[in-house]
């Protein structure tokens, strides 16, 4: 006879996670509870509420539990979940990522300037999905994404990469922005090393 899944108490290592820090951990917070739900034949809508606010820190589980949607037995998990979702903008899939984020990543590079190759791709991938995220929500241009790359990194690993980029492209018209996959590459190549 097989055994039946149970809850994981909050103290656990497998207990599902929500960082109120990292609002966009949410979204993968519900999806983590539902899993544990079917796994574990949890059906009832008061149950689900209660075992969504066993798992958060203190603050979080008091700002939840005072939902109308929580505490009124006429509203699903779905309300709940859905109110929920609507106190932290910033988890919503067209918000992921703003230029709060970007101004963020840039100011961090610029507070501990990039050392090396390790650094420097650190660096590019966070920026690239910042960016990416940006240019198909139109948001920000290719050409901007190109140019804004440059502000993160320290002004001698820049005249490297660009010292670099004119060997590379010599007819490249100096007006017009490098492709990000350009300037990567350039850096990757030489100018770090």
């Amino acid at each position: 006879m097989a055994t039946r899944t149970t809850m994981p108490t909050r103290s656990q290592k497998n207990a599902p996670k929500f960082d109120p820090e990292e609002p966009r951990t949410l979204n993968r917070y519900f999806q983590d509870l539902e899993e544990l739900f079917t796994n574990c034949g949890i059906t009832g809508e008061a149950e689900k509420k209660k075992y969504a606010t066993t798992y958060l820190p203190v603050s979080e589980e008091d700002s939840w539990t005072l939902l109308e949607e929580y505490k009124e037995a006429t509203k699903t998990f779905e309300d709940f979940k859905k109110k929920v979702i609507d106190l932290y903008p910033s988890c919503s899939a067209d918000r992921k990522f703003t230029n709060d984020d970007l101004d963020r990543l840039i100011g961090q590079a610029i507070r501990n300037p990039i050392k090396d190759l390790d650094g420097l791709s650190t660096f590019y991938r966070e920026y690239l999905k910042i960016t990416t995220f940006m240019r198909d929500k139109n948001r920000l241009g290719e050409a901007e994404q190109s140019r804004t790359f440059k502000r993160g990194l320290p002004e001698a690993l820049w005249n490297r990469i660009d010292a670099r980029l004119q060997i590379k492209y010599p007819d490249h018209n100096r007006e017009n922005h490098y492709p990000l996959d350009d300037i990567y590459n350039a850096a990757n190549r030489k100018s770090c090393r």
